[in-house]
């Protein structure tokens, strides 16, 4: 990776990271852009597979960052940021222990195989943890629209029960109850998504 590139990651994760000490509804995601800077700030661009990882690591960050600031945080969403985090310290580690130039292995030696196979491998698992974040906020987000629209096609349909017309009346019990089960499921859904005091 040219060392442009490497600066221009750097520079994001760095705005990043300033983003999130500023902003109050993103102080969950101060440590995690904190190791993304770190790791890009310790990664040289002479060796090609570290800046690489580096960068892929920032722009992961970065994505986490963007996509999820405005889902709240649940407890199981904090499980997988602390996993998220965990990965990163690794990735960090695995960057601070590669001999720098001049001291690189040659190409075919053991260890650069060994640096490969762990490189893609931190690589992966980054990728999966985010992954798992990713589809649970969209799954998460979805299921609260099928519930919104459900709420508001039954209050729909309450109104229509109103007007005077008089094959409606047997109606507004059935109407009435599926106003209560949505309002009670949008109830429980918040109290399981509201962040732990």
């Amino acid at each position: 990776m040219s060392p442009n590139k490497l600066a221009e990651v750097l520079t994001s994760a760095q705005r990043q990271r300033d983003l999130c000490q500023t902003t109050p509804s993103m102080h969950a995601y101060q440590q995690i852009s904190a190791l993304a800077v770190g790791i890009c700030a310790f990664a040289t661009p002479d060796t090609r597979k570290v800046s690489a990882l580096a960068a892929h690591a920032a722009k992961r960050t970065e994505a986490l960052i963007t996509n999820g600031a405005g889902a709240p945080l649940s407890p199981e969403r904090a499980q997988d940021l602390d996993q998220f985090e965990s990965t990163l310290v690794l990735i960090r580690r695995y960057i601070e222990s590669v001999p720098k130039r001049g001291n690189k292995p040659s190409k075919f030696a053991l260890s650069a195989l060994t640096f490969r196979s762990e490189s893609a491998r931190l690589e992966a698992q980054l990728d999966r943890v985010y992954q798992s974040l990713t589809s649970k906020a969209h799954t998460r987000a979805r299921n609260e629209y099928i519930l919104e629209v459900a709420t508001l096609g039954t209050r729909v349909a309450g109104a229509i029960c109103e007007i005077p017309l008089p094959g409606l009346n047997f109606l507004k019990p059935v109407v009435g109850l599926a106003v209560l089960i949505c309002d009670t499921a949008k109830v429980i859904s918040g109290d399981f998504l509201r962040p732990p005091r």
